[in-house]
């Protein structure tokens, strides 16, 4: 039998190539040996869009200046210590009542506790010199510092009765604003805590502060800078005076000779109206200093996102700083030695109730006890 070209056994030379379309009617599809086959047309090579270089150009700028931003921040913002743990913290370990919570969240305040921490040594936990509450009233604009005397008589979970200041030491934070909630119901979540030790360099930063120094507080101040600051030049004069970071330090810590507590926490509520004058004054220039020398003395619970926030207030407009200390003249306060140690007792149940109308109800003691004379605008 004669070998039929389209058999099977030619596939090993030659393959059908079918072509597309219908073949025409009585034709048989033509066979091509694999070495003859059409030879292919060459494709151009697509060139990269225009609109996906422009993209790649664009992300590579946006990384860049996200680069360079992380590393202006952590410049500037990376010496804040974060207590990151501190935000686990549940109500009852923070002394906070459930239902003083629910209804005090709904008023428009944030209150940070700020300790200035007077630790002179590396090794020394140090005990709150200066316990304020620092209140950020959004719906009146207004800043409002409420200090308490450190002397003050409290009970302190798992210690008794003693001084305010001791919470600090005996139990860091946490258990200093335990301490403030459980007796001043309170809903505290946040603090802040600067070595006192430490603002002389923040207030230099600024240039100073500017206060009112009587003749007994510049003998007191210029014994202290002797004992304390050696080298630091003395205060001149009284008067309104500037002072430098360590002259406003120990001007901050006369106690004993001129006024005792109640005189040296207005002293250092005083210093730290004239810093937040200074630094409001600052030029946009300036702040980022200021920052990097400030933020490195600071322990706080807040993270940067909280930060940024909170000093949104101080773009409001007339915004103004109230402040108010514990025990005052309407407190009905007295000192008692208890067991050799010197306490200021008063009644903690009614300085609740003007601390609550001051933070919360915006009304002053001096505005249902007397002439109201704390109120200054700052803008």
């Amino acid at each position: 039998m004669a070998n039929n070209p389209h058999s099977k056994s030619n596939s090993n030379t030659t393959r059908r190539v079918v072509r597309q379309g219908t073949p025409t009617p009585g034709f048989e599809t033509p066979l091509y040996h694999e070495s003859n086959q059409m030879p292919k047309k060459n494709k151009k090579k697509k060139k990269p869009h225009r609109g996906r270089k422009i993209l790649i150009s664009v992300l590579s700028v946006l990384l860049i200046i996200g680069i360079g931003l992380f590393v202006l921040f952590q410049y500037y913002f990376g010496g804040l210590q974060t207590d990151e743990e501190f935000k686990d913290k549940t109500n009852s370990e923070l002394g906070i009542d459930e239902e003083i919570a629910a209804a005090l969240n709904q008023k428009g305040v944030t209150n940070i506790a700020l300790f200035g921490v007077d630790a002179r040594g590396d090794s020394d936990a140090g005990r709150s010199d200066t316990t304020i509450i620092l209140s950020l009233d959004w719906d009146h604009s207004k800043i409002k510092l409420t200090s308490i005397a450190r002397d003050t008589y409290v009970s302190i979970d798992g210690h008794g009765e003693t001084k305010l200041n001791h919470a600090y030491s005996y139990g860091g934070a946490e258990l200093a604003i335990k301490t403030l909630n459980e007796n001043f119901d309170l809903n505290i979540r946040d603090y802040v805590t600067v070595n006192f030790d430490q603002m002389a360099e923040v207030i230099d930063e600024v240039g100073g502060v500017t206060v009112e120094v009587t003749e007994d507080e510049l003998y007191y101040t210029n014994e202290l800078i002797d004992r304390d600051e050696p080298g630091t030049p003395h205060i001149q004069s009284a008067g309104k005076v500037k002072l430098t970071g360590k002259q406003a330090l120990c001007f901050s810590r006369i106690r004993h000779n001129v006024g005792g507590d109640d005189a040296r926490t207005s002293r250092q509520r005083m210093v730290l109206e004239a810093l937040f004058e200074e630094a409001k004054n600052l030029s946009v220039t300036e702040y980022p200093g200021f920052i990097k020398t400030l933020l490195p003395m600071v322990k706080t619970s807040l993270n940067y996102t909280d930060c940024i926030k909170m000093a949104s207030i101080m773009l409001k407009s007339g915004i103004t700083m109230e402040m108010v200390g514990f025990p005052h003249e309407y407190s009905e306060a007295e000192g008692q030695i208890i067991n050799g140690t010197w306490y200021y007792v008063y009644d903690l149940d009614l300085a609740s109730d003007m601390i609550h109308k001051f933070i919360y109800e915006d009304i002053h003691p001096d505005d249902y006890y007397g002439e109201s004379s704390s109120s200054e605008n700052m803008g």
